[in-house]
């Protein structure tokens, strides 16, 4: 599959090829129709994030937000193949579950991972836009 990764903290971010990656129990399998770019993306690839005890995984694949159909469910999930979901994806190691991807597995349960069920209607690219930046608007109107 192919993917944008940085191959060291700090590297110019290049397209990769990459096997193709398989669930295991209670994982799902994301085929990726867009993926969301933040300034945190580049933060993370940078290696701002090391200090912080989040270490990351070279290739390290950049992205956290997504938006694309569920390929597969391994074991019992919320999720069903076909279902179109959108979220963010914040898997330690850093790199491991990057969005700027063809397909991306991750738990579904694991911690910041957060998925949900596209609105009807809602088109792919601004789902994918959505979760890093609608959370930090939503946290701001909780703080006014």
């Amino acid at each position: 599959m192919r993917a944008i990764a940085v191959s060291e903290y700090g590297g110019s971010p290049a397209l990769v090829e990459l096997p193709n990656p398989e669930p295991g129990a209670g994982q799902l399998l994301i085929e990726i129709h867009a993926a969301g770019m933040n300034p945190m993306d580049r933060s993370i690839a940078n290696g701002d994030w090391e200090a912080r005890g989040m270490h990351a995984t070279f290739p390290l694949v950049m992205g956290c937000d997504l938006e694309g159909v569920v390929a597969a469910a391994a074991g019992k999930t919320a999720f069903l193949p076909g279902d179109e979901v959108f979220g963010q994806l914040v898997v330690l190691p850093l790199g491991s579950a990057g969005t700027y991807a063809e397909r991306v597995v991750v738990g579904e349960e694991a911690p910041r991972v957060t998925l949900a069920r596209v609105p009807e209607g809602l088109a792919p690219v601004i789902a994918s836009a959505l979760p890093t930046a609608g959370g930090s608007a939503l946290d701001l109107t909780e703080r006014v």
